[in-house]
This record gives structure tokens, sequence and C-alpha cells, in this order.
């Protein structure tokens, strides 16, 4: 076999495995599922860093799972997915590089230290039917 057809037959191999592997990859669903699972909310630490992580990715539905649904008015926009592209934007730019750390956990209740760019807060947290929420800060 020359030095052309063997360029060629790699070349055709080589495309029909990708081909093949790229078969094998599903397709992306437009119901996309939330960032966190509710289950996943079993610390206020953690409620608090899928907070930071959906923020900064402005992903709607992750933010409308950590929040208190009788949280805060301000966070309320969230909960109900109707926050302005705005609001998010802004949201998305407070929590970058937040580092959380530890919880004080009294019963059902919980303040987490957070260290954001401008500030730092103490995030208020409660657990209702078996996960934490973020309630305020």
């Amino acid at each position: 076999m020359n030095m052309r057809a063997t360029l060629v037959l790699a070349s055709l191999l080589t495309s029909a495995g990708l081909l093949t592997a790229c078969e094998e990859v599903p397709a992306p669903k437009n119901d996309a599922a939330p960032a966190a699972p509710a289950a996943a909310f079993d610390t206020p630490e953690a409620v608090v860093k899928a907070m930071i992580a959906a923020g900064s990715a402005m992903d709607k539905e992750g933010l409308s799972k950590v929040f208190a649904p009788e949280g805060s008015k301000e966070f309320q926009p969230f909960v109900t997915k109707e926050a302005k592209s705005e609001e998010y934007e802004s949201f998305a730019k407070f929590v970058k590089d937040a580092t959380v750390g530890e919880a004080k956990i009294e019963g059902d209740t919980a303040i987490v230290n957070v260290k954001f760019t401008k500030r730092d807060e103490k995030i208020s947290c409660a657990k209702k039917d078996g996960r934490w929420w973020v309630v305020d800060f």
C-alpha cells in the first residue's frame, strides 16, 4: 500500500472511530437538573456552598433550591425565579471568590461565616424537612 492510500485509510478509520464515540454521548436534556439535589444540603456549609456555586453560574434553578421559601423577602425573586437578569449578574459578582467558613449550629438554626470579596457575612440557615436552607444575610 502506498503512503497516500495509507493516510486516506487511517483518516477514514479515525473518522469512523470519532463518529462512533460521538454517538455514545447522550444529548443534553432541555430540562436540566438543579445544581445540587436537596439531599446534598445536609449541612449548613453545603447549602451555602451550593448558593455560591449557583450564584456564580447565574443558575436560576440552583438558586431557587437554596433560599428558604419563607426566608428574607430580598431573596424571594430567586426562589420564584422572577429575579431580573441584573439581579443575577449582581449576585454573581458578589459571591465570586467567596470562602465559606465553619458553621455554628444550634438545633435547627446555624450561622455560617463567609468571606466575600467586598465584606464578611454571617449567613443564617435553618433546617426544615431534613435539609438546610439559606434564610438571610
